[in-house]
C-alpha cells in the first residue's frame, strides 16, 4: 500500500502517466491548487481520481477535505498561536494523517491528527523547525476537537 503526493512536480508529469501514478494508491494527497491541475490532466485522458481509494486535499486556513467512495467530509483547520510560515505544513499534514492511518484510526481521526500537525508547522519558519511533545499534541487535539487524542 502507498500514498501519492504529486506535489509541485505535477506539471512535469505527462498527462498520460497521471492515471498510472494513482493506480492502486490508498490516497492521493495534495493541496487545492495541485488538485485542480491534476484533475484537468485526468479529464484530458478520460480518467479520474477513482484510480485510487481516496483523495486528501489541504486547503490552507480552510482546513482539508477527504473524499472516498463512501465518505466525503471537510475538517476545519485548528486555531494556532501565530502564523509564521506555511512552508512544510503540507509535509506535516501528511505525516499526521499517515501516523493515524498506520495505527488503524478512522479517516476522521487521521484528518484531525493531520490538521494538528500542520498547525505546529506553520507556527515556525522553515520546513522542519517545529517541535512538540506528545503531551502538547494531545492537549491541542483535545482543545480543538473536544475529544481525547487517539494517540
Amino acid at each position: 500500500n502507498f500514498c501519492v503526493d504529486p506535489g509541485q512536480r505535477w506539471p512535469d508529469i505527462p498527462k498520460e502517466d497521471v492515471p498510472h501514478l494513482l493506480e492502486g494508491a490508498l490516497f492521493c494527497m495534495m493541496n487545492d491548487y495541485e488538485k485542480e491541475g491534476i484533475e484537468q490532466r485526468l479529464s484530458e485522458v478520460g480518467s479520474s481520481f477513482l484510480a485510487c481509494q481516496g483523495v486528501v486535499i489541504t486547503r490552507g486556513e480552510q482546513g482539508m477535505t477527504l473524499i472516498t467512495e463512501s465518505e466525503h467530509f471537510t475538517v476545519p483547520a485548528c486555531p494556532v498561536e501565530r502564523v509564521v510560515d506555511p512552508t512544510g505544513a503540507g509535509d506535516a499534514h501528511r505525516a499526521g494523517f499517515l501516523a493515524g492511518l498506520s495505527k488503524g484510526m478512522s479517516l476522521l481521526q487521521c484528518s484531525r491528527l493531520a490538521t494538528i500537525a500542520a498547525g505546529y508547522a506553520i507556527e515556525h519558519a522553515g520546513t522542519q523547525e517545529h517541535t512538540f511533545t506528545m503531551e502538547e499534541f494531545r492537549t491541542r487535539y483535545q482543545t480543538c476537537w473536544n475529544e481525547q487524542c487517539p494517540l
